[in-house]
């Protein structure tokens, strides 16, 4: 178990120091949204892990730890080829990260929206609640992906099968990604985020009902195509967020989120051994983390909404 450990945390650290500058690397490429290019990031991200899943479940079981060994020659191709594509990482703006916002709903003036043009400053997210936004919905997306193969393998089904749902779980998030992108060049990054939390808690309840049957594996890609995409429209709110510089905020939304994510997972077995809560009972908590993520968004922009009116009446004084 020690050597687990450290092998865990050696792979974990390798990830921190790549992601992050990973995301900075993509936003500095020109003519495409930051939108779009973190759905690409994230969608490639979580594809590459749910596959991961499926990929090392089959080469555990019919190999044994060794199995693993190939998969070595993923990091080694992916140093290579930043090293020859020379990737440039963006830089904070100008004007520090505060450029303009897309307040989800912005204020109304007799019942017509202040339009752009008329010069009224939009002010721009503070980043610590975006940061505070996404961290239940990390807590219970950690949970959905790590306990369901164990979750599925104590309902009866083969180890690899709990591999694959968790694929399918990844491929929803990838679609999703790009699809939530597109429709945020419209409605919003806030908006389409806590749309996408709420819409999401019909299908995750569903599959929580009927995770037993072996056809509930196709309502993960709905969850995915949900909880992801929410993510990923967090990072990059995170983008023109106030409050740290980008590199920190970028690196707190890919890292730190998932790091106190995983401390509170770590603490989720001695709370189940206190109560006597299985596996399947701890999945059945997912809900609530994006229920409360979903809350928190609307409150955020219930704040955001009054800064901006705030800032019409400031302007119309002026």
């Amino acid at each position: 178990m020690p050597a687990m450990i450290l092998l865990a945390i050696f792979s974990g650290v390798g990830i921190a120091f790549v992601h992050p500058e990973g995301l900075r690397g993509v936003h500095r490429l020109k003519h495409i949204s930051p939108a779009v290019s973190t759905a690409v990031f994230m969608a490639g991200g979580f594809l590459g892990y749910a596959s991961g899943g499926a990929i090392s479940a089959f080469l555990v079981s019919h190999f044994g730890f060794r199995g693993l060994y190939p998969l070595i020659i993923c990091s080694v191709v992916a140093i290579v080829l930043v090293i020859l594509l020379k990737v440039r990482l963006a830089i904070e703006p100008g004007n520090e990260g505060r450029a303009p916002n897309r307040p989800s709903s912005p204020c109304f003036r007799r019942g017509e929206p202040v339009p752009a043009k008329a010069g009224i400053p939009r002010p721009s997210l503070p980043f610590w609640l975006i940061f505070t936004m996404a961290m239940p919905a990390a807590v219970s997306t950690t949970i959905l992906s790590i306990l369901l193969p164990t979750a599925l393998h104590e309902l009866g089904f083969e180890l690899t099968f709990g591999g694959f749902s968790t694929t399918m779980f990844g491929l929803g998030g990838a679609a999703g990604s790009f699809v939530w992108a597109y429709l945020a060049r419209k409605r919003g990054e806030l908006s389409c985020a806590i749309t996408s939390l709420f819409l999401n808690l019909p299908f995750l309840l569903a599959y929580l009902l009927l995770r037993q049957y072996r056809a509930a594996i196709w309502i993960l890609l709905a969850i995915g195509f949900c909880t992801v995409s929410a993510y990923t429209l967090m990072i990059t709110l995170s983008r023109h967020a106030t409050g740290p510089t980008l590199g920190q905020r970028l690196g707190i939304m890919v890292g730190g989120t998932w790091a106190l994510a995983y401390i509170f997972f770590m603490a989720l077995p001695l709370v189940a051994e206190h109560f006597h809560l299985g596996t399947n009972a701890i999945l059945n908590l997912t809900p609530w983390g994006y229920l409360i993520s979903g809350i928190l968004g609307i409150l955020v922009t219930k704040r955001m909404n009054r800064l901006a009116c705030a800032a019409s009446e400031l302007s119309e004084l002026k």
